[in-house]
């Protein structure tokens, strides 16, 4: 398989966009398992939907940006990855404030309507510090993006001829 070149920009918008999707499977695949085994007829409280929350973003994140990066790696030159990674925190830092400031104040925590939906339990929330904790998981998606992706992402060379 040949490796393709692409500017840095583009490279950039495909590790964070490989890594968003992968990121949303694993949690997906992590919070469907959390709901079915552990947490069937539950009472589960807000601390606990927070705590859940938080290792459900540390987890995904690093599998997604693993991901990504093992893929673009193989696919990819790279000649900077730096940039690509630079690149890559603008985006996800672009995409967090138009989640945080324009779709969040809208909406509940998903994983909160997701326990609603598909468990029995009582699922108690402190509405007013929802928002807040999202920026926080939010911040903290951003960081860990920007850690794993230095860690992970590799500056590849050019293929033989």
């Amino acid at each position: 398989m040949s490796q393709k070149i692409h500017a840095n920009w583009n490279l950039a918008a495909t590790h964070y966009l490989t890594a968003a999707f992968a990121t949303t499977i694993f949690k997906a695949i992590l919070g469907g398992i959390f709901i079915a085994v552990l947490l069937k007829g539950a009472l589960i409280t807000s601390a606990l939907s927070i705590i859940v929350s938080f290792v459900a973003a540390i987890v995904t994140v690093w599998l997604g940006v693993w991901v990504s990066a093992k893929w673009m790696n193989k696919k990819y030159i790279i000649s900077d990855k730096n940039k690509v990674v630079n690149f890559s925190v603008i985006y996800s830092v672009i995409m967090f404030v138009l989640y945080s400031f324009i779709l969040l104040p809208f909406k509940e925590n998903i994983i909160v309507k997701l326990l609603r939906l598909f468990t029995i339990a009582e699922v108690h929330t402190f509405q007013g510090t929802d928002f807040i904790i999202q920026v926080v998981q939010s911040i903290l998606v951003v960081a860990l993006f920007l850690i794993f992706s230095k860690k992970y992402l590799k500056n590849t060379q050019q293929p033989l001829q």
